[in-house]
């Protein structure tokens, strides 16, 4: 339910305001309980400052696993001793990666 709904904001934000969103963000919600209807997911806060977010901190194991993952794929362009360790990490390679495939204008708004 929540993959679902977070699936339909993007692709709204998308149609109402290409190209959509780009980056990390959080989503914040909450499943309202009604007695006469299932529940449903509610987003009620889009969070930018992506730092605040638990669940792609410093900490989180998923920045440890992209780390890992992705280590011979960006070796060509980021300096060899860059690891990610902030979430903004995740945005500056990808930014990295875009001038080094000549397609910065595909990912900046």
């Amino acid at each position: 339910m929540v993959y679902e709904n977070a699936e339909k904001l993007m692709k709204t934000l998308k149609e109402e305001v290409p190209p959509g969103m780009i980056g990390p963000i959080g989503i914040q919600g909450a499943v309202p309980i009604d007695e006469k209807d299932r529940p449903e997911f509610v987003i009620f806060d889009l969070s930018f400052r992506v730092p605040g977010d638990p669940a792609i901190g410093p900490t989180s194991p998923y920045l440890r696993y992209l780390d890992v993952k992705h280590e011979e794929e960006y070796a060509k362009f980021m300096p060899s001793n860059w690891k990610i360790k902030e979430p903004l990490d995740l945005s500056m390679m990808e930014i990295k990666r875009a001038i080094h495939e000549q397609k910065l204008e595909k990912i900046v708004t």
